[in-house]
């Protein structure tokens, strides 16, 4: 799953920890913007005529805090996150020695670099955090692309830090009384007489978009505005270029994260009005779900008929929601379950449940499942060759299972029920047993049944595949006058030779189930694939992609 979050600095703690903590592969970019021009930030900026470093140094202290939780280098958390009052004409030397204690001295050069900046030395540097001074530096001569790789090398973190634009523009806002406010400002305005209500953009340069970012967006399976300073890090972030537009193509899901507290930049502003400033700028907000805190402050969780807004309680600690809380609510949002109307989910088991590339989290899938007893699995495969052993060898409790071809309900480990219109020519078989050894050398098995519902073959590679699955139905089935059989893709390499009759959509008819009751849950679920049939005649379906959105779902559920 590919996740674009816009965000600031600080805003995305609470969502990067919990999207991360459930997902922990997931592929997530942030866009960011680098207006910021407040404190040292301000200082680099006027010293090497480059964009705010510090949205950026934030979202990568944050990462690498994420992906090294277990072994945290403390030197490099002090990199990050320290600041110092520079001693007046002993600046260059000072940052040194502490980059040496740290075992940074990599970035001597550019400190280096910095200092010899005439202006530098009028200038008195407190409050001043070094890994400033690094990146703005490395952004001057070698530009943001290559020195935020450099970084992200360096400290051993992804590189998805993105800037919304390369061009140098300087921030700022205008009140409800034209009164100008400029960037380093905005963030503690706190004026709810005379209100924030539109940006200016400084900038020689032509106004562009990073391109990088339009293509992340369009590639998105989800989008998600992340809480932050509105007026300093949303707002301009979807303003400028027009960036607003191409969330709008993109046929990702979408999700606003509403803030908790109210900020300084919009004191007295409530969620829907917030909604109105982004909508009358031109975000479709029709294909957004606007996700409220049910503990944030009041005004930041009001009711809504206009817009698609979903409550939860997500905790509120000093204006943070809850990392779990909150990423569990996005994925519920995400994945359609905000309720859970359904007396029965029914699963797939291979690449849904379980995986032999991910058998951690197939396990734990298995185990998540063993406690619900409203859970049943609906797969292809040989219930005793394939589907028990995995069972046995996690835990104690079998959920009822139909298998083999779909065609026979397992209850406790017990064959419990046969739908008899699965079952297949045992003299057709081998009649197509014969001719594919003869004319393709292809070779398979009946699955271990004391009765025939499936013939299968593999492994074949997806063009095999398609050639054989081709010639089968399209061809020799037809050639021979063989009646009652069809072959299908199963798994990723498989071919199984079926009943004509053969769906696991049969399950309802033969086990009194009602489908409006149910909620389908597997890998293969369109283009006609193998639980196509079964998932359009349920109350719903979710099509996963791996197990481990699978183990996400268990755990949302």
């Amino acid at each position: 799953m590919k996740a674009i979050v816009l965000s600031g600095g600080s805003g995305n703690d609470a969502l990067l920890k919990g999207i991360y903590s459930l997902y922990p592969t997931i592929d997530l970019r942030v866009v960011v913007n680098a207006y910021d021009d407040g404190k040292s930030t301000g200082l680099c900026r006027t010293l090497t005529n480059t964009l705010g470093v510090s949205d950026i140094r934030k979202n990568h202290a944050r990462i690498y805090k994420i992906f090294h939780n277990a072994s945290l280098n403390g030197n490099i958390v002090s990199f990050f996150d320290e600041r110092f009052d520079l001693p007046k004409c002993n600046e260059y030397e000072f940052v040194v020695s502490k980059l040496h204690e740290w075992g940074l001295s990599c970035f001597d050069i550019w400190a280096k670099t910095f200092f010899e900046t005439p202006s530098a030395k009028e200038k008195v540097f407190e409050d001043f955090s070094i890994a400033n001074i690094v990146y703005s530096s490395m952004y001057k001569e070698l530009g943001y692309e290559a020195t935020n790789e450099i970084i992200c090398t360096k400290f051993d973190i992804p590189n998805n830090v993105l800037l919304n634009s390369f061009e140098n523009v300087k921030l700022s806002a205008k009140t409800h009384n034209s009164i100008l406010v400029d960037e380093a400002s905005i963030v503690g305005f706190d004026n709810d007489e005379d209100r924030i209500e539109s940006l200016l953009y400084n900038s020689d340069a032509p106004i562009t978009i990073n391109p990088i970012v339009v293509e992340e967006l369009q590639d998105a399976d989800m989008i998600i505005i992340s809480c932050g300073t509105f007026w300093s890090s949303i707002y301009p972030t979807l303003e400028y270029g027009g960036l607003y537009r191409a969330i709008n193509k993109s046929k990702a899901f979408k999700i606003w994260v509403m803030n908790s507290t109210q900020d300084k930049d919009a004191r007295g502003i409530g969620s829907n009005h917030f909604i109105s400033i982004v909508s009358n700028l031109g975000l479709d907000m029709s294909k957004f779900v606007v996700l409220e805190n049910v503990d944030a402050d009041p005004i930041l969780c009001q009711q809504s008929t206009k817009y698609d807004v979903a409550y939860y309680p997500m905790g509120n600690n000093k204006g943070k929601h809850e990392p779990l809380l909150l990423a569990k609510a996005i994925f519920k949002e995400f994945f359609h379950l905000r309720t859970m109307p359904y007396k029965h989910v029914l699963m797939d088991f291979d690449n849904t449940i379980y995986s032999k590339d991910n058998v951690r989290i197939s396990y734990e899938n298995i185990r998540a499942i063993s406690q619900r007893s409203n859970i049943q699995i609906v797969s292809g495969n040989d219930y005793k060759t394939a589907i028990k052993p995995i069972l046995d060898s996690c835990c104690n409790i079998h959920n009822n299972v139909w298998a083999d071809a779909s065609s026979v309900l397992y209850v406790d480990g017990n064959k419990r029920f046969v739908i008899r219109e699965h079952l297949i020519n045992k003299k057709a078989i081998g009649y197509v047993e014969k001719n594919l050894y003869d004319s393709f050398g292809v070779d398979g098995k009946p699955n271990s049944n004391d009765f025939m519902s499936c013939y299968k073959m593999k492994p074949f590679t997806a063009l095999e595949r398609r050639i054989l699955l081709k010639y089968l139905n399209g061809y020799m089935f037809k050639a021979y006058g063989i009646k009652g059989l069809k072959a299908i893709s199963a798994g990723r390499t498989t071919i199984d030779i079926v009943s004509s009759n053969n769906s696991k959509a049969n399950i309802f008819r033969a086990y009194h189930v009602n489908p409006k009751d149910c909620l389908y849950i597997g890998d293969e679920t369109e283009d006609y694939g193998n639980d196509y049939e079964i998932a359009h005649v349920c109350a719903k379906y979710i099509r996963v992609a791996n197990v481990i959105e699978t183990n996400i779902i268990l755990k949302v559920l």
